[in-house]
């Protein structure tokens, strides 16, 4: 599923004006609830949960305060902790095997 496959680099420039904009006049607790909300009436708490594991994994590394804000995030999602540690194993559990080896 591409949500953005009809989006022009304008687009996506006009849209990130637009959240920093929200941002800056309802603040970052705001946008991110209201994001959670959408997400769950949506029916994309998994896809969310993704995009926030490949945000926070981008540096290669995962630091103890991105954890918990994972952790935070999957609750607020609506998800099991099985079904996110069953995510997080499908999106890098290779990687992990692989490293270890």
């Amino acid at each position: 599923m591409d949500l953005y496959e009809d989006y022009a680099d304008e687009d996506f420039e006009a849209l990130g004006v637009e959240i920093a904009s929200l941002i800056n006049n309802e603040g970052i607790n705001t946008v991110v609830n209201q994001a959670i909300a959408t997400a769950k009436e949506e029916g994309l708490e998994e896809a969310a949960f993704i995009v926030a594991l490949v945000m926070v994994s981008a540096d290669g590394e995962v630091p103890e305060e991105e954890q918990e804000y994972i952790n935070q995030l999957s609750g607020a999602l609506g998800l099991s902790l099985e079904r996110s540690n069953e995510i997080i194993v499908e999106l890098f559990g290779e990687e992990e095997e692989e490293e270890e080896a």
